[in-house]
């Protein structure tokens, strides 16, 4: 997707009055058990924005204010199956504030599932994942005026399975 029109986000001199306040907050754990074999993670992050932006070089000036507060859970599982041989689950939360609508955050949900493994001079893993965002800021041009709007999209999904392989010949080089 577009991040919109670059202009909004590179204002010229006094064409753009910011008094944006965004505060993130994370908290993490892990438990280990089985002698190390079982590792479980609990997290929650907590976003708050406050935005007042006025764009001046419009007429009248346009002035956008907003505020949300989001917390968001993230899980973890992760199992030594054998030696170097792991099998893995997360499931995560997210939200970031959208420039135009500071009130409507882009969300997401995500998880994902595989194996993992590091043996010898290989490592690498196989994973399914499954991302959902939704609120996500996208640019519109009107082909007839020639003008630009922004709205928000539905709900984007996107889905699959993804591998990953790395060599170390060396300890200096992979």
């Amino acid at each position: 997707y577009t991040l919109g029109n670059p202009a909004d986000y590179i204002p010229g001199a006094n064409d753009f009055r910011d008094n944006n306040m965004d505060r993130v907050y994370y908290a993490l754990t892990t438990v280990q058990a089985f002698n190390d074999r079982l590792t479980l993670l609990a997290a929650v992050g907590r976003g708050e924005s406050d935005t007042n932006n006025t764009l001046i070089r419009k007429t009248p000036p346009t002035v956008t204010v907003g505020h949300f507060k989001v917390t968001k859970p993230q899980f973890g599982a992760s199992y030594e199956l054998r030696k170097g041989l792991f099998m893995f689950a997360n499931m995560s939360e997210s939200a970031a504030p959208n420039v135009r609508f500071p009130a409507t955050p882009e969300e997401g949900k995500s998880y994902d599932i595989g194996f993992k493994f590091n043996q010898d001079k290989f490592a690498g893993s196989v994973a399914y994942f499954h991302t959902t965002r939704s609120n996500i800021q996208v640019q519109i041009f009107n082909t007839t005026t020639g003008l630009t709007t922004f709205e928000l999209s539905g709900e984007e999904q996107a889905e699959g399975i993804e591998t990953d392989f790395q060599y170390f010949p060396t300890k200096q080089f992979q």
